[in-house]
């Protein structure tokens, strides 16, 4: 059996759990040869080791597995002696297989390794009560027992002792790696007043005992260093052992492999022993805050009124319309009032609906043209906006785009950028037998002998389990790498090997885990793995710097390790979520996402060093800067939690491809389809008509006022050129102001919804609670660049991310052809307030972006330009630090009975400036409003950070 450890080495060597080991070992113990017939390569090491396994299934009886590997082990019994194989030996029945004998000479095999520094909430006065006893060191170390321990004199250190010890580096499975031997240990340092302090032990080997059952130890040292405070501590370990070994040693991979994955769980094993708890976040739970809408007397209409004609104004407004939701209508009225009707009235100031998302077609020579904010794209995994304009019929102007390149660094070259291509997520029936799941998704690029082994041990007809599906398609992307005649097809290759030996010990993990009674997560199995995988990976890209073939890889690994380590040591690992990527905003999201808000109260550059990421990769991470430069911010700018939702629901939840593009402009592909809705279902939109004042008495919203700015011309929404739905000429051509402007005039109504943004301050008449609280929400200024030339877009189909600031993020639109001019690229990012005025349209700055980048985006000469500064009012987009996030109130959360918040400044699951975050906080103020009035409402909000009964438990308690 000892020829036959490949998988099982680091999950041995982890102490992992009896099952786990058996699994690993089962799934090297045969080949399988060129007719397709499996054979055991070791018949005795087979039978030794499901003997081992089926004598603990007893304890075990959750784990279908090992009553399969019962089963295999008594059948082999059988098909063996059928065979009249060999005398079976004496003790194949025992836990421990037999030692190999060899007749070649012993060497000197050196071994050591070392740990990174490893966390821990415990303190440093705790954690010195198991460190500074020898004795307490085998609570965290499982495979070490004391045999003796021996205080000697201090000689001028801290302490000194002899500590004799034998240590099972093989445990649980017998693997003939025993030691017994006596250390000497001297302990240096010292302690502060205010509870800090640092130790250093260092050990040295005293004696060991020799005997054909144990190691023979030549040498044994290294050092445990400590140091912390009351708020915590770290721990580091380093060891050399060397040992005398046959020359053939079938265990010298192992012994080195084992070491250095036992060493660091030592050090995690002495933070959990000296108390360590993992932190157990709960969902925050909402503010109780109880509102009634005031009725009408008599069979009028409820009056709504929504203030803003932004996505999030549409949005309410639409539901609010009782519109048809497959085949019945969104709410139904209660059963008490079945004659409750709305009226809902939409005031916008400008004179076109949409907000940042109002794009327009030009007027003259430019008529040709779409003008919008900035780079307009809607991500894969949205879903409620996607709803509402299939239910609009609007659904035909989204475009899949599946083609991301990052430069390598950030002013480097776009023709020697990373160059991703994302297929569809491929979708898994409910009830679906693992063999064929495995085939329909073409799994056989991953390891040949590990799938066998799942599909024998899959007792159950259901899909794969969570970690194993998700690994596998992980693996079969990495697998799919053309290495054809590159000059580092060597390099790839050794990449593959690697990825695809990790992802084998993940889906052993997975597979050995319960069906039922799933372990929770926080417990640090995950982040322990996680860990280990880091700190291969790390070896493995140790100069993926001088690499840039692998250096993507190396950021990833890095990237999804930590995080994985962060989310398990605070119980938020989403194992429930892995199964099926579709299903991440569905079941436990509501809690999760709430409980994951918590970690927002730091940016996820701190994060993850919080939970030790390589030093500096915060800063220089390109993925990182890529994918927060679609935010318009920076990893050090942008919340944790809001960033791990963001991050794995882009790249784990989105449908047929991560990004949307439109066919046409925002205003005719998204809005105008919405606005077109709202005046089919008599929702009254006046446009060009701002509010200027709330009028609240004792918590409840008596009227608004409102003032008419602008003569609006709804004839001129129409469609336009190849533009596939309605749309809007030049604002300023359209909507000359009214001189002089109309005095401001009451509004009446019974509910409210304020969906304009508190970025050019609030509505006059608001609490001043709840005007402080808004006073926190941050915000920036935007630019938005468009460029036409005669030549056709160098990237086509593309979006490329990560460039130099400030525009940030560039996309080729070459799915539009406006006039005569080709394949436009558009362009956007963030600006500082100082600099807007450079980023007008005849500015320096537009003209010097397009000498640089122009030519290295699009083919041809430069022939028109467009640049919208987007920096005052509304125009400016929400920031997602962690300042902003705290700040962030629920929709509900006014303090006015009658008054709802609605837009992506607002608390959703997202809580981000996007145009799904504004259209889910709509669709949630409306939702609850209807609730209020005891409706049923039957349009599901999808990712909605409320549930229905929590409306209930608010209002109704």
């Amino acid at each position: 059996m000892a020829t036959h450890f490949d998988r099982a080495k680091v999950l041995v060597a982890l102490d992992a759990p009896p099952e786990v080991a058996s699994l690993a070992l089962l799934a090297d113990l045969f080949h399988v040869d060129g007719a397709g017939e499996r054979h055991w390569k070791d018949q005795w090491a087979a039978i030794s080791v499901l003997s081992w396994a089926g004598k603990q299934a007893s304890g075990y009886k959750t784990l279908p597995e090992l009553g399969r590997l019962h089963t295999l082990y008594e059948d082999l019994q059988v098909q063996l002696e059928a065979l009249g194989g060999p005398a079976k030996p004496a003790d194949a029945q025992s836990d421990a297989c037999p030692p190999a004998k060899s007749t070649f000479p012993t060497v000197e095999r050196a071994v050591e390794a070392s740990t990174p520094w490893i966390t821990s909430q415990v303190s440093f006065a705790k954690a010195l009560k198991i460190a500074d006893d020898p004795r307490r060191w085998v609570e965290a170390t499982p495979q070490m027992t004391v045999c003796d321990y021996l205080r000697l004199p201090a000689d001028g250190a801290l302490w000194r002792g002899r500590l004799k010890k034998q240590t099972d580096f093989g445990k649980p499975l017998v693997t003939n790696l025993r030691s017994r031997e006596t250390i000497d240990i001297t302990a240096e340092g010292a302690d502060s007043p205010d509870g800090s302090g640092q130790r250093l032990y260092r050990y040295v080997l005293h004696s060991a005992d020799t005997d054909e059952s144990l190691l023979a130890l030549v040498e044994d040292s290294g050092w445990i260093e400590l140091s912390g405070d009351d708020q915590g501590c770290q721990v580091r370990l380093y060891k050399r052992a060397t040992v005398l070994r046959p020359v053939d040693d079938p265990l010298a991979d192992l012994i080195q492999a084992a070491f250095a994955a036992e060493l660091w769980m030592w050090a995690r094993g002495f933070c959990v022993a000296a108390g360590e708890k993992p932190v157990q976040i709960k969902p925050t739970p909402l503010p109780a805050e109880e509102k009634k809408i005031p009725r009408p007397r008599g069979p009028d209409a409820v009056k709504v009124a929504v203030l803003g004609g932004g996505p999030a104004g549409l949005a309410c407004a639409w539901l609010l319309s009782k519109p048809d939701v497959d085949g019945k209508p969104a709410w139904e009225p209660p059963a008490g009032d079945p004659g409750l009707t709305l009226e809902v009235t939409l005031l916008e100031k400008a004179c076109l609906p949409g907000g940042k998302a109002a794009s327009v077609r030009g007027t003259g020579a430019n008529a040709w043209r779409i003008e919008e904010h900035g780079l307009h794209m809607l991500l894969g995994f949205y879903a409620n906006l996607p709803h509402i304009l299939t239910l609009c019929k609007a659904d035909d102007a989204l475009l899949p785009i599946s083609t991301v390149r990052l430069p390598r660094r950030a002013d480097g070259p776009l023709d020697d950028a990373w160059n991703l291509c994302f297929e569809p997520w491929p979708k898994v029936g409910s009830r679906m037998p693992l063999e064929n799941w495995l085939a329909a998704n073409k799994a056989d690029r991953f390891s040949p002998q590990l799938l066998r082994l799942a599909v024998h041990l899959d007792s159950t007809n259901s899909t794969p389990r969570p970690m194993l599906r998700a690994f596998i398609g992980a693996w079969q992307r990495v697998a799919a790498i053309d290495t054809t005649g590159s000059a580092f097809t060597g390099m790839l290759l050794v990449l593959l090997t690697l990825v695809k030996f990790l992802l084998g010990l993940l889906c052993l993990f997975e597979l050995a885990r319960p069906t039922d009674g799933e372990r929770k997560t926080g417990q640090g199995e995950i982040a322990a793995l996680a860990t280990v995988l880091r700190w291969v990976a790390r070896c493995a890209w140790g100069g993926a710097n001088q690499r840039p073939e692998t250096a993507l890889v190396g950021e990833l690994l890095e990237l999804l390790t930590t995080t994985a380590i962060g989310l398990d040591m605070t119980g938020l690992f989403p194992t429930w979520a892995i199964a099926d990527p579709s299903k991440l905003p569905e079941g436990e999201y509501v809690d999760w996402i709430r409980a994951l808000q918590t970690q927002d109260d730091v940016s996820i550059q701190e994060w993850l060093q919080r939970y030790g990421v390589a030093p500096g990769f915060a800063e220089s991470s390109r993925i990182l800067d890529a994918v927060t430069a679609g935010l318009f911010t920076t990893p050090d700018q942008i919340a944790a939690g809001t960033f791990i939702n963001g991050f794995g629901r882009l790249f784990l939840n989105y449908v047929t491809a991560p990004f949307k593009r439109l066919a046409g402009g925002t205003g005719e592909a998204v809005i105008g389809p919405m606005y077109q809705a709202l005046k089919d279902r008599g929702v009254n939109v006046q446009l060009g008509y701002a509010v200027t004042q709330l009028s609240i008495v004792s918590d409840v919203v008596q009227s608004v006022t409102y003032q008419e700015l602008l003569d609006s011309d709804p004839k001129e929404f129409k469609k336009w050129g190849p533009a596939i739905h309605d749309g809007w000429p030049d604002t300023e051509r359209t909507c000359p102001p009214i001189q002089p402007p109309q005095k401001p005039v009451p509004f009446y109504a019974q509910a409210y919804v304020l969906a304009i943004p508190p970025f050019d301050g609030t509505i006059p008449g608001l609490p001043d609670p709840l005007k402080k609280r808004l006073a926190g929400i941050e915000h920036c200024a935007t630019v938005g660049l468009q460029s036409w030339a005669t030549g056709d877009a160098l990237y086509p189909a593309s979006l490329i991310s990560g460039i130099a600031a400030p525009l940030r993020c560039t996309a080729a639109m070459d799915h539009l052809v406006e006039g005569n001019f080709k394949k436009p690229v558009y362009a956007c990012g963030e600006i500082d307030d100082g600099a807007a005025k450079d980023w007008r349209p005849n500015g320096k700055a537009p003209a010097e972006w397009r000498k640089q980048y122009a030519g290295r985006l699009q083919a041809g000469t430069p022939s028109s330009i467009f640049v919208s500064v987007n920096a005052t009012a509304s125009e400016r987009y929400v920031k997602a630090n962690p300042k902003t996030q705290k700040a962030r109130p629920h929709v509900f959360e006014t303090g006015v009975k009658n008054l709802w918040l609605a837009g992506d400044w607002t608390r959703t699951a997202l809580s981000c400036g996007s145009i799904e975050a504004a259209v889910t906080s709509g669709l949630e103020a409306a939702r609850d409003i209807l609730q209020k009035l005891d409706c049923t409402v039957n349009f599901k909000i999808v990712a909605s950070i409320l549930r229905e009964k929590e409306y209930d438990q608010k209002t109704r308690a």
